[in-house]
């Protein structure tokens, strides 16, 4: 990477660099003695498959395929900056708060290097960059680790706004190519550097002039052509990273089922959202982690939305003649936002500021060539606007020092997401899982109860409220959840919920409600193991060891229920006489488990009925050495001894 700068121009660079900087670090150095928040953090601290020490080129394919499952995006370069941080830090978050912090320190130089090749005005250059290193907005995806692949993204993006001031100055392939690879390198930290294209189409008509400001808009398609197919290259870069995105992010459920809200009303969100980011720009207040996707704009909100953009945009291309930076501006924020507008719906946020960290570029070149075009009538216009500017400057950063103290932990970032919006059941739900944690049980049972008064259909409120009921000795409370749960959802409610009903009514004596249930369950999720299990208990109780049988089979489909699913088989197969097949079911939970001790003694029994006394005493004394309290291998090991088998 080489800057142009010639020696008068190397030590102003280098003072403003500094500046920056230290910016940067005054800001966000607090963040070196922050914790995980355990709000997607722990998944890029976890090493990969679960293991440390794995060689480079393993690292590398995990990084462009394994990582993917994880994160629900396809952003291996992001992976490959964590993998170094585990490799450096090992598992301490303050290592990994620094890389952030360092990405970011240098992607505002390098945003001010760009706009100062671009441009030529070093002092505007500098205030954009100046926003873009303190602004509030950008302290999510600085402050929050899982931020990373905007930064990462963010770094590759700065490099190609250099190279494309290079190569808009002097277009050759070898420029090209180097912008194209600082493309794709930018797609693979994060899908949402799939705009880059756009942005660079933008910086061709200003400042590189490439397309003349004045061309009439009936001309502006053919005049516009040649610069779209030079950088053919990109836009198909893009377009196999947005393809790569809309993938992944469909295969894990990330986005929303199409249906789930209808174009209408994703496109009115997205024209407010717009809205409410240039708010936050300009007063950054009530910030927080997560918005909560609220229910489609109202028709003035919309009409508002639709009046201020289509107005900002008409005004743009009228002024494009005197004012070119007013169009290049303003398109940059609409364009480099638009992905992640709202339009297309991901998770149960609305909008997240991480989104807005190359989109406000556009936002602070408006701010910082209009200020001056404002203010140029007055007779002192350029000092005031330079104090103006560095008084936002200096505002901005104390707001975004502040800020960045509520990312400190899991607790002081959702209770900040709680202070914003009382009704955000995801904060509820944070903070009711991490009182749980703390054993806090009533605490924590009072936020899942507010959660699910926002929002009853919140899955993982409801499997948590119903542990914490039966933790506080509360079952009725348990089962009336569920109940009302079923009733909400209807035909669309999880297998795993049925299952729960019919183990809480099974509880209460009520075996044959609890069968209905179980039987709902696994016809809405033939997959699910346990309620065949239950099933399988609800036959074996009535000593239907035939039946039971039958669907602890079913149940082998399930992994996480294979263990217990062949225990139970081999004990239903004692009960039919079956001994070898229940054998067979005893060693095979054996490979697994040794130290099962419900095993042991299965397999004890049957050795014992095959006459192979000595090592069915072995197994009934390591089942006993296991749990020193199983009465059955107790007995079973004292009636051997009482027949006198045990040392023949």
């Amino acid at each position: 990477m080489r800057i142009p700068l010639n020696r008068r121009g190397l030590f102003p660079f280098l003072v403003a660099s500094l500046v920056l900087a230290a910016a940067v670090f005054a800001v966000f150095a607090q963040t070196m003695g922050f914790d995980l928040i355990h709000y997607d953090d722990p998944l890029y601290l976890a090493p990969p498959h679960g293991k440390s020490g794995i060689g480079l080129l393993n690292n590398l394919i995990w990084a462009f395929s394994g990582a993917t499952q994880r994160s629900s995006y396809f952003a291996p370069l992001t992976w490959l900056t964590f993998l170094a941080d585990s490799a450096v830090y090992g598992l301490n978050p303050g290592g990994r708060h620094l890389t952030n912090l360092l990405f970011h320190a240098l992607n505002s130089i390098l945003l001010f290097a760009a706009l100062r090749r671009l441009t030529g005005a070093p002092w505007r250059s500098f205030f954009v960059a100046a926003l873009f290193a303190v602004h509030p907005l950008h302290v999510e995806a600085v402050a929050w680790i899982s931020g990373r692949k905007h930064l990462v993204a963010g770094f590759f993006w700065m490099l190609a706004l250099l190279w494309h001031a290079e190569h808009g100055k002097k277009p050759e392939i070898r420029t090209l190519l180097k912008v194209a690879a600082a493309c794709a390198l930018a797609c693979m930290a994060s899908p949402m550097a799939v705009t880059l294209p756009f942005a660079l189409l933008l910086l061709d008509f200003w400042p590189l002039g490439r397309l003349a400001p004045d061309t009439p808009l009936s001309r502006l398609p053919r005049a516009v052509w040649p610069l779209v197919r030079e950088k053919a290259l990109l836009f198909g870069i893009s377009l196999c990273a947005a393809i790569a995105a809309q993938v992944t992010q469909t295969m894990t459920e990330a986005v929303a089922p199409p249906g789930m809200f209808s174009l209408g009303t994703r496109t009115a969100a997205a024209l407010w959202a717009y809205l409410e980011f240039l708010s936050d720009t300009l007063l950054p207040m009530g910030l927080s982690i997560i918005y909560i996707h609220p229910d489609a704009p109202g028709l003035f909100k919309t009409l508002l939305a639709v009046f201020v953009v289509t107005a900002a945009t008409l005004a743009g291309f009228a002024a494009r003649g005197k004012a070119p930076w007013l169009l290049t501006g303003w398109l940059w924020f609409l364009g480099v936002l638009f992905p992640m507008s709202g339009i297309i719906v991901i998770g149960p946020h609305a909008r997240a500021d991480r989104y807005t960290y190359m989109s406000l570029v556009g936002v602070f070149i408006l701010l910082s060539w209009g200020l001056p075009a404002l203010l140029s009538r007055m007779r002192r216009g350029a000092p005031a606007a330079a104090l103006l500017g560095a008084v936002v400057t200096i505002g901005m950063a104390a707001a975004a020092q502040s800020y960045a103290r509520c990312y400190e932990d899991t607790r002081t970032v959702f209770e900040r997401a709680l202070e914003v919006e009382p009704q955000s059941y995801v904060a509820h739900g944070f903070l009711g899982s991490l009182a749980e944690q703390e054993g806090r049980v009533a605490s924590a049972a009072a936020h899942f109860e507010a959660a699910l008064a926002v929002n009853p259909r919140f899955a993982v409120g409801i499997e948590h409220l119903a542990a914490l009921y039966l933790k506080m000795k509360q079952p009725d409370k348990a089962l009336k959840l569920y109940l009302d749960t079923l009733k909400r959802f209807g035909d669309e409610c999880p297998g795993v919920f049925l299952n729960s009903a019919g183990a809480l009514l099974m509880a209460k004596g009520d075996k044959k409600s609890a069968e209905m249930y179980f039987l709902m369950a696994v016809e809405r999720d033939p997959s699910l193991g346990e309620a065949f299990l239950n099933l399988g208990d609800l036959r074996a109780s009535r000593k239907e060891y035939e039946d039971a049988a039958g669907y602890y089979l079913q149940a082998l489909i399930d992994p996480s229920s294979e263990t217990e699913a062949r225990t139970c088989l081999g004990r239903s197969m004692l009960a039919l006489g079956h001994m070898a097949e229940a054998a067979f079911h005893f060693e095979r939970v054996l490979a697994k488990d040794p130290k099962n001790a419900v095993a042991l003694n299965g397999l004890g029994v049957t050795y014992a009925k095959a006459g192979r006394t000595n090592e069915a005493q072995r197994l009934f004394e390591a089942a006993l050495r296991v749990n020193p309290a199983f009465n059955p291998a107790k007995a079973n090991l004292a009636r051997l001894k009482k027949e006198g088998g045990a040392g023949k």
